[in-house]
């Protein structure tokens, strides 16, 4: 026993050897902290100010009131007259937006950059100012879309206007496409992919909204990553309808379809779908274990030993889970139209989003082992696979962290799977699509999309103008 025990001993000590080396020699960021850049407001910024402020005044709420997308469209004709002047303007699809800035040399691939002028519904929130206000007060502009995702659109016309204004010529053809209902269903992006696709039309990159400049604060210093999604996940909802039996309230079966729903619905969410370590998850780690004493490092450095450990508690956050697993959402349910009678059905709508490496066979496997033992029919609603990984060795991602350096200098570069789904899921033969909205944002402001009282602040507007002009007049610069 005491030679066992000397032996489990010189092995546990070995092993923990091991660990420090590799905590010691792994490849952790090189992380800077972050500091608040000075932001850019040159003469004509109170216009720029004013034209977005215009533009969000606009209800494009997604399928709705096509008359508000028209005199939208009208308003951006009037405001960068030189861009719809000197670029090739078409409408796709009826109201999806298609401009081509040609350049000097035609047999370079272009490029292009891609925003929607549609907007979410504000019906049941509370908003102060208004949410089609376009409001300006310290130092924020208040509205839907300032931040999802016409303060995109309009960041990337003052830059285009800015640099034309300058006598400004790109050497290859820049392309920006404008979707119209990208919140719902990407209409007008699948219609501008075709149109591209019928031509032969392929793109050196391709960038569109997705993550952004995320500031928090860790170990009591402040830090700020720059997180681009080389990917996106994948989307899938399906409809589970459970049957059981009906009847009166006053005499319940043991087998009624809400208590066959209610557990069907707790498997859902209490056996989840597993959890993968990626390579842009690795990613992150090392940029976070840039940020951590030698504990932390400790962990991440020997991860797949602490696994259970690192799962567990990335679980817990709804950040991290997602960029570990498929994430599973009970969205909606639907049964019973008396308080004294028993449904024989209710209705599940579940949303499923797909990691890499789960396809959409695996996720309806996963629903017939939780559904198993009731009795129920699957149905797919719609599903799109998760996105092929964009590379980081490309001239397009190098260009991202050029234009960060020269206006986020402190900002860490992270690329990332996208938890949610952009139009750039149709553009994914067409180029390497890259997806990253240039603004600084707390984690609380990062919660505004789609919330109440969305805004940007005016200093966030004016960088990211900033970093379009630096895309768009360096990409081809010697």
């Amino acid at each position: 026993m005491k030679r066992f025990l000397k032996i489990f001993l010189a092995v546990a000590i070995a092993l923990v050897a091991v660990m420090i080396v590799r905590t010691l020699t792994y490849p952790f960021a090189d992380v800077k902290t972050y500091a608040e850049p000075p932001a850019p407001h040159p003469e004509q910024f109170e216009k720029q100010v004013q034209q977005l402020s215009d533009g969000v005044k606009f209800q494009t709420i997604s399928d709705s009131r096509p008359e508000q997308f028209s005199a939208f469209r009208d308003t951006l004709k009037r405001s960068y007259p030189l861009v719809f002047q000197n670029m090739e303007y078409q409408l796709i699809d009826g109201n999806a937006i298609l401009l081509r800035w040609v350049g000097a040399d035609a047999d370079l691939k272009p490029i292009l950059f891609n925003a929607h002028y549609d907007v979410v519904p504000v019906a049941g929130q509370t908003w102060n100012p208004p949410p089609f206000s376009g409001i300006i007060a310290d130092g924020r502009m208040y509205g839907r879309g300032t931040l999802d995702d016409k303060g995109m659109l309009f960041s990337l016309l003052n830059a285009a206007e800015s640099l034309m204004k300058s006598g400004f010529k790109p050497q290859r053809d820049i392309y920006f496409s404008f979707d119209y209902n990208e919140e719902t269903r990407s209409d007008g992006a699948k219609a501008i992919a075709q149109y591209l696709s019928a031509r032969g039309i392929q793109f050196d990159a391709i960038y569109d909204e997705g993550g952004s400049i995320y500031k928090m604060n860790i170990g009591g210093r402040p830090y700020a990553f720059a997180m681009v999604g080389v990917a996106e996940k994948g989307y899938l909802t399906v409809r589970i309808t459970v049957h059981g039996a009906g009847g009166h309230s006053s005499m319940p079966s043991d087998n009624t379809a809400l208590g066959n729903a209610a557990i069907i619905m707790n498997r859902l969410e209490t056996n989840k779908m597993p959890a993968r370590m990626t390579k842009e998850s690795t990613d992150v780690l090392k940029s976070l274990g840039g940020t951590l004493g030698f504990g932390g490092r400790f962990v991440i450095a020997n991860n797949k030993i602490f696994w259970p450990f690192v799962k567990n508690e990335v679980s817990k956050i709804p950040m991290a889970n997602a960029m570990v697993r498929t994430t599973t959402a009970l969205t909606q349910i639907a049964g019973g139209d008396a308080d004294n009678v028993l449904p024989g059905t209710v209705t599940l709508t579940v949303n499923f989003r797909l990691a890499p490496g789960d396809s959409i066979d695996d996720v309806m496997q996963h629903i017939k082992e939780q559904t198993r033992g009731f009795d129920t029919e699957i149905e797919i609603v719609s599903g799109t696979p998760a996105s092929k990984m964009s590379p980081t060795d490309a001239h397009g991602f190098d260009m991202i962290k050029k234009a960060l350096a020269a206006v986020y200098p402190t900002a860490n570069v992270v690329p990332f799977t996208l938890p949610g789904g952009t139009d750039s899921q149709n553009y994914g033969e067409l180029g390497n699509p890259y997806r990253f909205w240039p603004v600084a944002l707390t984690l609380a402001e990062a919660d505004l999309m789609h919330n109440a009282n969305e805004n940007i602040t005016l200093d966030n507007y004016a960088r990211a103008i900033e970093y379009f002009k630096y895309i768009m007049q360096n990409y081809d610069a010697k």
